[in-house]
């Protein structure tokens, strides 16, 4: 939540917000709750870069949901590489 709440460039896009909590409970279902944090961490990060040159507010839903979820995913493997754990 503090990676929502924190951050204005998403907190005040109640869509996105949204789009990050759902790719969040999605992608904890896939991993786990205690692989999350760092995840989130480096998603979250990356969703602020490429929110820099995507405009995310002006995607649809299903192409929000997309592009937030990829963005998760990328971080889901990540971290998996780096601590030596498949993710799936």
């Amino acid at each position: 939540m503090v990676q929502i709440t924190e951050r204005p460039s998403i907190g005040a896009d109640p869509k996105l917000a949204a789009a990050i909590g759902e790719a969040w409970v999605r992608t904890a279902a896939e991993v786990g709750a205690s692989a999350m944090e760092a995840l989130t961490r480096e998603a979250v990060r990356n969703l602020r870069i490429t929110n820099e040159v995507l405009c995310f507010g002006a995607l649809g839903d299903a192409d929000l949901a997309a592009a937030v979820g990829e963005h998760f995913q990328r971080a889901a493997a990540a971290t998996a590489s780096q601590t030596g754990q498949a993710s799936g």
